[in-house]
């Protein structure tokens, strides 16, 4: 493998990077806001804001350091790890505005950021793993896989769509994976022509 030199603060310039900061300084500055106890249950909350910051932290800094590793597929490694990250400080303000912590404005704000930060991510790694595949870098293991992601996902798509169109004529699907009339519906198979 050749290592290609490139801009060793290129990190910087990516938009999940600098979104990333932006949800650990927002979460710096809400957790910033809790009570020591839980207004409720009297529960400290120094571990849920710990965690909270040290996971929107992590998020960021998988990013920086996957950017430095010596293989692209080290680098969508730890782009992973951010994702989990990410997931985690999500469930997080899940349960804090579940148990009244966070108003819904500002939960919405953060679920906002925080799902596009996951897409954002997402798409990373889909661009670095096509990359591999035009290198022809990727282990063939894992490109095996990847198409075998790619033909499940179609199949789940293309179900879903059956299952929409043939609940919009009155059918419903059994266990068994038949589809039958849903009782007392009248509509024909083109009433929504």
């Amino acid at each position: 493998m050749v290592y290609f030199k490139r801009n060793p603060l290129g990190y910087k310039e990516l938009l999940t990077y600098q979104q990333a900061g932006m949800i650990l300084e927002k979460t710096k500055e809400i957790v910033s806001l809790f009570p020591k106890f839980h207004p409720k249950t009297r529960q400290a909350l120094y571990r849920l804001i710990n965690h909270m910051i040290d996971s929107a932290r992590s998020i960021q800094r998988n990013i920086e350091e996957g950017f430095k590793r010596a293989s692209t597929q080290e680098y969508i490694r730890f782009l992973g790890f951010s994702i989990g990250s990410l997931a985690e400080l999500r469930g997080d303000y899940q349960d804090c505005f579940k148990s009244g912590l966070i108003s819904t404005k500002i939960y919405q704000e953060m679920e906002d950021l925080l799902r596009g930060e996951d897409v954002m991510l997402g798409r990373q790694i889909q661009s670095l793993e096509k990359k591999m595949d035009r290198e022809g870098t990727r282990p063939a293991g894992e490109r095996a896989r990847a198409f075998r992601g790619r033909i499940r996902e179609k199949k789940e798509a293309e179900q879903k769509w059956l299952e929409d169109m043939m609940g919009r004529q009155g059918f419903k699907r059994l266990e068994d994976g038949r589809f039958v009339k849903i009782e007392g519906d009248e509509k024909g198979p083109l009433s929504t022509l």
